[in-house]
């Protein structure tokens, strides 16, 4: 834009100072400018008219609170093009505003003043934060008791205060952040800051993808727990892990996160992306029956059956029936030969048996958990004992190696409810290969073959035990032939 000579009358405001008038031409540049008011005003020897810094400004001077107008010495009005016109800088100019805003800047021969570092005392507010309360909230009190106001504001330096963003959708409100924060130049909580604070304010970025999530999660909820639980000393050391091998739930859904306690697993999570499309309401459900349910149902009064409880046997190895079945042993062995075992029946397609899901160390998880009930009629009978047969028919079977299951007793027949109302056998936990020399004194001899009690014994013993399952169920609608039958099973001489 073309201009003339034109001299104009600039108000100019000396930062800290008074306000003084400059005359210049419209044509002379903004160094001219900072030349005329370098000799209008006082500076230091070693500061030179063009370290000046000006702002543009249109304000009365009546309206000032001070002459410390940070507020109007922005970013965007301050004037940085030396060669720039002074008419295309500064134009309608027909009152007394101020209109420039001069700063000079400190000498370099002068010390700057160096800013004090901040004490670092985010250990002294966090256990402040932590601190447990007297005793647990009512559940109609829980919404009140996480909506309280901290004990204590988290002291943070201007520098870190300020970073919160405010007034704007994806900010907080200023209100918001006062109630948990507090500005302090001498004392602030430094770590908490690097390692928390910074993350939330400036989150890493994500994708589509479960994955691309871990960052953001592990910002948000991981170092969370792991900074507070770190100051906490009735909190023991946290142990994080993701997509673990370490098998930390009974059923098919392994979490993503979880928290290890001294070998204890009091914390799980399932992560999901925005695009994952699996029916939550289904998932809760599932959560549900496998966790909370059988809890709950394990305090209710005891009954003649009961769907889930925990069986200590004599040998201390530890059932836990719910959904499905939990074994845990003290000796690792007995994991180990278990495992072959299920390994065996399931290569060779065994129906009519329960299933090994996955083992750990001291414990092996068993899919097929129904209900122990035995049969009521005679046909449930019949049913019952084609399932077993069936079952033993393929163990028996099995080369080079047959496997015998010596414990054929109902308490290790369960009922599946379905269209095909099968039974299968479970609890292969003396089950062995046949022949064997393996002796279990510790069996009643009413209840299981003799010679398993005192010689060596073969497959057989299985046979004994299906004519004795017949013998011993309440069932008053057996048939003659069917009861001789049974009798010659479990009375005849296995020898032959």
């Amino acid at each position: 834009m073309s201009i003339d000579s034109t001299p104009i009358t600039l108000w100019c405001l000396e930062y800290r100072s008074s306000s003084f008038s400059i005359t210049i031409g419209n044509n002379n540049s903004i160094f001219d400018l900072k030349k005329a008011i370098f000799k209008k005003i006082s500076v230091p020897n070693n500061v030179k008219a063009k370290n000046l810094s000006l702002w543009s400004v249109n304000v009365e001077e009546s309206q000032l609170e001070s002459n410390t107008p940070d507020g109007l010495m922005t970013v965007e009005n301050e004037i940085k093009i030396a060669t720039q016109k002074v008419g295309n800088t500064f134009y309608g100019v027909q009152d007394n505003n101020i209109r420039v805003v001069v700063r000079v800047p400190v000498a370099t021969s002068q010390p700057v003043a160096v800013p004090s570092i901040p004490k670092n005392i985010t250990a002294e507010v966090i256990k402040q934060l932590v601190q447990s309360p007297g005793q647990l909230p009512n559940r109609s009190d829980l919404a009140n008791f996480l909506n309280e106001n901290p004990p204590v504001k988290i002291p943070l330096a201007p520098i870190h205060f300020f970073q919160f963003k405010t007034g704007d959708l994806d900010g907080i409100t200023d209100e918001e952040r006062d109630i948990y924060f507090i500005q302090n130049a001498e004392e602030e909580c430094t770590s908490l800051f690097s390692k928390l604070l910074g993350q939330l304010i400036f989150p890493p970025s994500y994708g589509k993808n479960e994955n691309s999530y871990h960052d953001l999660w592990d910002s948000i909820i991981k170092n969370t727990m792991k900074i507070f639980g770190k100051h906490n000393t009735s909190l023991p050391t946290l142990e994080f892990d993701r997509n673990t091998s370490k098998r930390t739930t009974t059923d098919h859904n392994r979490p993503d996160m979880v928290v290890i306690v001294r070998n204890i697993c009091p914390f799980q999570g399932e992560e999901k992306s925005q695009e994952d499309a699996e029916d939550l309401s289904k998932e809760l459900t599932k959560k549900f029956q496998g966790h909370v349910l059988p809890i709950i149902v394990n305090l209710c009064l005891p009954r003649d059956f009961p769907d889930f409880e925990t069986i200590i046997r004599s040998n201390r190895t530890v059932v836990e029936l719910r959904y499905a079945i939990t074994k845990k042993f003290t000796n690792e062995g007995q994991v180990t030969y278990l495992k072959e075992i299920y390994g065996m029946l399931q290569a060779n397609n065994v129906r009519f048996s329960d299933r090994l899901e996955y083992s750990s160390k001291h414990s092996v998880h068993l899919v097929l958990h129904r209900e122990q009930q035995e049969p009521s009629n005679l046909k449930e009978l019949l049913q019952a004992l084609i399932c077993i047969l069936t079952c033993l028919k393929s163990m028996h079977s099995i080369d080079p190696n047959l496997i015998m299951h010596r414990d054929i007793q109902w308490p290790n027949i369960i009922r599946h409810y379905d269209k095909y109302q099968r039974f299968i056998l479970i609890d292969f936990d003396y089950t062995t290969f046949s022949p064997s020399s393996e002796l279990l004194k510790e069996f009643s001899k009413n209840d299981y073959a003799h010679e398993m009690l005192i010689r060596k014994h073969n497959f057989k013993v299985d046979i004994w035990g299906i004519g004795h399952l017949v013998a011993s169920c309440n069932i008053s609608s057996i048939s003659s032939d069917l009861s001789s039958f049974s009798v010659n099973l479990y009375k005849s001489d296995l020898k032959k």
